[in-house]
């Protein structure tokens, strides 16, 4: 008998056309079935059975949408226009789509459910177009001042991270290693934990060690390592130094306390971060408007040439850190 695979996007024609092909190949061990809604699925799957429908094709836009939902026994695959991020194109070839399913996709799969995060975790991100150097820093003073009211953790999700030039160590084992563990579906907070880097007094998970991990890790991983940490490991603020928000946008800013945009003189990088707020407001969530901070790393160079993360913190850049974290 053949596994039913949904089908939910917000065109109904390429649901239908897609399903019709997949159900009219023959070679496929799955067939399929277009439903309009998640809401749909999610009633077929609890009448027949958990299952009764175990994968699920979704809109990238429209899962997001279901958090909350029980997505167990069900392996999801999700959609998008670009294909990046852990999912799949949309518009690519109905053979090869199909082939991407049934293969697997173990590099791109997510967790079966979109986390909630517990009230009580911190989330910081920090995000610059540019500015390398003065976003790190940044983001290890913010790590430094948060620890001494909190136990708090610094993660670099960028694909090629400039950390080793501050800490000075090459780690084996960091986001990469979390990401494989997490994928074979073995990690908990206290292996999270296990993995982690200490430089100067601050706790970092070491960034990725393969630049492949990085491109097809999405913001469905991200949050579920954030969610490990929070009901699994005594952890309760994270400083994530974020290399694209733009994917996550607002549903990012929901589980945020803050995103700190670091400033540039370049016009180009200002171009970006001015993009990035009006894609949030072109979302019509101007309620989360006041979680984003602009950032203008005021004597940082000079602070890097003296002293380190001592030298980040009580220059004018930490001053002004203090007085976000008080705000």
């Amino acid at each position: 008998m053949k596994k039913i695979m949904a089908v939910v996007t917000a065109e109904p024609i390429f649901s239908q056309r897609f399903s019709d092909y997949v159900n009219g190949s023959g070679a496929s061990a799955l067939r399929a079935r277009a439903f309009p809604q998640v809401e749909d699925f999610l009633r077929c799957r609890k009448e027949n059975g958990p299952g009764s429908v175990p994968v699920l094709l979704c809109d990238e836009e429209l899962f997001a949408e279901s958090r909350g939902f029980d997505f167990s026994g069900t392996e999801v695959f999700l959609l998008s226009e670009t294909g990046k991020d852990g999912t799949l194109s949309k518009y690519q070839s109905g053979p090869a789509l199909l082939s991407a399913v049934l293969t697997g996709c173990a590099d791109r799969r997510i967790p079966a459910q979109a986390p909630e995060m517990r009230k009580d975790l911190e989330i910081h991100a920090v995000w610059g177009p540019g500015n390398g150097l003065s976003r790190i820093w940044f983001s290890l003073a913010l790590t430094r001042m948060l620890s001494r009211r909190k136990k708090a953790v610094y993660m670099d999700f960028h694909e090629f991270s400039g950390l080793r030039s501050v800490t000075g160590k090459t780690c084996e084992r960091g986001l990469s290693t979390a990401f494989y563990y997490l994928k074979q579906g073995t990690l908990d907070g206290q292996r999270l934990m296990g993995l982690l880097e200490d430089h100067e007094g601050i706790s970092y998970l070491p960034p990725f060690s393969s630049s492949e991990d990085a491109g097809v890790m999405g913001m469905a991983e991200r949050n579920e390592l954030f969610r490990m940490l929070a009901e699994g490991s005594p952890v309760e603020a994270v400083v994530a130094d974020l290399s694209d928000p733009m994917a996550a946008s607002a549903d990012l800013l929901e589980i945020c306390e803050k995103i700190y945009l670091i400033g540039s003189s370049d016009p180009a990088e200002r171009e970006a971060a001015a993009a990035f707020t009006e894609m949030v407001k072109a979302e019509g969530r101007e309620d989360l408007l006041e979680r984003i901070v602009k950032v203008e790393p005021e004597g940082m160079p000079d602070a890097i040439s003296r002293s380190g993360i001592d030298g980040v913190i009580y220059s004018e850049t930490g001053d002004h850190i203090r007085r976000l974290l008080e705000s």
